[in-house]
C-alpha cells in the first residue's frame, strides 16, 4: 500500500485509493475545451492563410526577388493552411469498449448494450473510464498542438515573405 508524508499529523497516512469524486470529469472538461481551442486557432489561421494566398495569386511580380519572395509566400502559406487542416482533422484513436468516448459507445451494439455496461459502473469504474479517455484525448491535444506551432511558424513566414514580394514588386 502506498503512504503519503502528512506533516499536521506527524505520521502516515494510507494514499487514497481513487481521486476525489468528479477529478476525471473535470480534467476531461478541460482537456475537451483546449481540444477546441486548438481547432479554432488552426481554423482561424487556415483562413487567413487562403486569404492572403487569393490575393496573392491576382498580383504580378516583375523583379526576380520578387517573383521567389512571392513563390516561397505562397508555398508556405499553403503549408500553413494543410497544417491547420491536419488540427482540425478529427483523429478518432481508441481504448476499446468505453463509456465516453463515442466510437467506443458505439462498440456496445446498442443502447441497451451500452445501457448495461453502464448500469454495472461504480464510482471506482467511471474514474477509470475518464483516466483512460483523458489520456486519450491528451495524446490527441499533443499532437494538435504540435502541428499548431508550425501552422503559426510558416503563417508569419510566409506572411513576412509576402510582404517583402509586394515591396518589391
Amino acid at each position: 500500500m502506498d503512504t503519503v508524508q502528512v506533516p499536521d499529523q506527524g505520521g502516515l497516512k494510507p494514499a487514497a485509493q481513487s481521486p476525489p469524486k468528479g477529478f476525471g470529469e473535470a480534467v476531461h472538461s478541460y482537456l475537451t475545451q483546449l481540444v477546441v481551442v486548438a481547432d479554432a486557432k488552426a481554423a482561424l489561421l487556415m483562413t487567413l492563410a487562403l486569404a492572403v494566398i487569393g490575393v496573392l495569386l491576382t498580383v504580378n511580380f516583375a523583379t526576380p526577388v520578387a517573383v521567389i519572395a512571392h513563390w516561397a509566400g505562397l508555398l508556405l502559406l499553403a503549408t500553413s493552411g494543410s497544417l491547420g487542416a491536419f488540427v482540425i482533422f478529427p483523429r478518432l484513436p481508441s481504448g476499446g469498449t468505453g463509456v465516453i468516448f463515442w466510437e467506443d459507445i458505439l462498440k456496445h451494439g446498442s443502447p441497451d448494450g451500452y445501457l448495461r455496461y453502464v448500469q454495472g459502473l461504480d464510482s471506482t469504474k467511471v474514474e477509470q473510464e475518464y483516466a483512460a479517455q483523458n489520456y486519450y484525448i491528451s495524446v490527441v491535444l499533443h499532437k494538435k498542438f504540435v502541428t499548431l506551432i508550425w501552422e503559426v511558424v510558416a503563417f508569419i513566414i510566409g506572411a513576412l515573405l509576402t510582404l517583402i514580394a509586394m515591396a518589391i514588386k
